[in-house]
């Protein structure tokens, strides 16, 4: 049965009431199963009694990192799982940190509200209702975990939403210059160099690149100068604390909670089949680290299929920013769910944009439930239950869902199969005119 008849068309101006009413609805859902039924009323203690990471260790990613300041510890200075932070995010880091506690939480929650309001409320078309600004802006998922977690994801979300409106305005030098710092604090966001490819602007992706490289370099000659540390030493430190991250979390199950990649997933499944109990733990991570290497390639093809795609057949810019915002998502071996704020990039895109299509419903319903709480059941391991849900399986599996059905009706609308009915389309690459 094709999608049309079991979802009918949605108009562009009931895009955003009706992705609006699934992120409502998912939360309250989720707030009356999770924290009052097994919280207040069963009386279940942590990971029953909550969608979110341990209560014990909320704020944890900034507490840890302030906590390091606070004792004088210097950036880079020794083996610290903090170190696996990048030059940049480590001087973004300190400055947010040279203030009591209380402070520098209130700074980035003032900076995650803001920015996450401004866009949303920016890209949100003029006659939709205003309570679907405020549940977009503060109701996902992915912007509820950011701000429990206080991870510095968000030094990469404010960048990328910059860079979304300087590349939409054509602004393109200075949309080189956003990303190339986005991709300073994580490297993960460039595979948005694509979209210049796709119009042709060779010359700024190269210098995207040049911005990412000059921004982390400057950062750490910064850092070095300000903490009196031997770069040398320092670069040491940066590759050991990498190596350790990967086998801990790349490698090994940490990895697992609250995450959304592909591999992520694979490591969940082996894990549930082949060693339930955990009897076998130092087995499994052979085994993880061994997958990786193929994993890997697989991964790369994927995406340089995808990005192909983009730049030869989709013309649809909304669509462009999912599949490469897909990417970057689910092919990593370890995606954090508060790595799916970015999603509101699409998403906001989505809802603004003029081209109509028969799939318009599903992929609202796709939107919609990538950020809502998907930890309903938990997976038991050990006769212990993990604090890790159905999320761990179920994004990944809306996500190639979502990269499946942008794909398939690209393909169609090319050949001629389904039309496109109005035309707010990427400005095709040069050699394609």
């Amino acid at each position: 049965m094709c999608l049309s008849k079991l979802f009918p068309p949605l108009q562009k101006q009931r895009r955003a009431p009706f992705i609006a009413a699934i992120v409502l609805g998912g939360l309250v859902f989720a707030l009356v199963y999770r924290q009052f039924f097994w919280g207040m009323i069963l009386k279940r203690p942590f990971p029953f009694n909550t969608f979110f990471f341990n209560p014990d260790d909320r704020f944890g990613d900034l507490r840890y990192v302030h906590g390091l300041f606070s004792a004088g510890i210097k950036p880079f200075s020794g083996y610290l799982p903090g170190n696996t932070a990048l030059p940049l995010a480590m001087l973004l880091l300190a400055g947010l940190c040279a203030f009591p506690f209380w402070l520098s939480l209130a700074v980035f929650y003032a900076l995650a509200l803001f920015f996450t309001f401004w866009y949303v409320k920016s890209r949100m078309p003029g006659n939709a209702p205003r309570w679907t600004v405020l549940a977009l802006a503060f109701c996902p998922y992915p912007v509820l975990f950011l701000l429990n977690r206080c991870n510095y994801e968000l030094f990469v979300f404010i960048p990328l939403v910059l860079f979304m409106r300087a590349f939409q305005k054509e602004d393109y030098r200075c949309s080189a210059l956003l990303l190339g710092l986005a991709a300073a604090v994580k490297p993960f966001c460039l595979v948005f160099i694509v979209l210049f490819v796709c119009r042709g602007k060779f010359r700024r992706a190269f210098q995207s690149l040049l911005w990412a490289c000059a921004a982390s370099v400057s950062a750490f000659l910064l850092l070095a100068r300000l903490y009196s540390f031997a770069p040398s030493a320092a670069l040491m430190i940066i590759v050991r604390a990498g190596a350790a991250y990967n086998l801990r979390y790349n490698a090994g199950v940490d990895g697992i909670f609250y995450a959304h990649s592909i591999f992520g997933a694979l490591k969940l499944l082996l894990c549930h089949f082949y060693d339930p109990f955990l009897f076998r733990i130092a087995s499994l991570n052979s085994i993880f680290l061994a997958l990786q290497k193929p994993y890997l390639t697989l991964a790369a093809g994927i995406f340089a299929w995808l990005a192909w795609y983009c730049v030869k057949v989709e013309t649809v810019f909304w669509k462009q920013v999912a599949l490469l915002c897909a990417c970057m998502l689910a092919l990593p071996y370890n995606s954090p769910d508060y790595r799916l704020v970015h999603l509101l990039l699409p998403v906001m895109l989505f809802i603004n944009s003029d081209v109509e299509s028969a799939s318009d419903r599903v992929y609202a319903w796709l939107f919609g439930l990538l950020l809502v709480p998907k930890h309903y059941c938990l997976m038991f391991f050990a006769m212990v239950p993990w604090d890790t849900g159905i999320g761990v399986l179920a994004s990944p599996a809306l996500l190639c869902a979502l990269v499946w059905l942008i794909v398939k009706e690209g393909f169609a609308v090319r050949r001629g199969y389904l039309p496109v009915t109005k035309s707010e389309l990427s400005q095709p690459p040069p050699w394609s005119r």
